[in-house]
């Protein structure tokens, strides 16, 4: 399939690597800006698998729903990732979910997102991404359950990264 990465518009940049440098960081960060943190999030950050930019760059974010990249109405983890990368668009780093959490604090009441990102595992639960919402209990850095075989609906909407030219 051909790269029709540009039908996508950039949502929001975020500023990789100039927020908090540790999952400890952000996970004090995050409290100290009222958000909350659900628990399975909260040891998502302390894995090996959480990372942070060591060099400040920007990136280029992009909501995408599974019916943009396919019409079906389900549809698994991997394949939502794989449509997504055959139109160009790349999986964001683990470090997008907390620091667009602290980053989008004007967000709409019952807006979600989930962050599409190399799964992380933990607490012997599935592998998991994040997940960035707004309810009625606040502002929330969250997790989704991202087993590559799980089914999504197709009004779900997805955090991918536009790659800059």
């Amino acid at each position: 399939m051909t790269s029709s990465v540009s039908r996508f518009e950039v949502w929001k940049t975020l500023h990789l690597g100039s927020g908090p440098q540790t999952g400890q960081e952000f996970l004090r960060a995050l409290k100290q800006a009222g958000c909350r943190v659900g628990r399975n999030a909260e040891s998502m950050v302390g894995q090996d698998d959480f990372t942070v930019a060591t060099k400040k760059s920007n990136v280029d974010l992009v909501i995408v729903t599974t019916v943009e990249l396919d019409s079906k109405n389900r549809v698994t983890f991997e394949k939502i990732c794989r449509f997504a990368m055959e139109h160009g668009l790349k999986l964001c780093s683990p470090e997008v979910g907390p620091l667009l959490r602290l980053q989008y604090q004007d967000e709409p009441l019952g807006e979600w997102f989930m962050i599409a990102m190399e799964q992380i595992t933990n607490l012997g639960r599935p592998p998991s991404v994040f997940r960035v919402g707004r309810n009625g209990g606040g502002l929330w850095l969250r997790s989704w359950c991202g087993h590559p075989d799980y089914f999504r609906r197709a009004n779900n909407p997805w955090i991918f990264v536009k790659p800059r030219k």
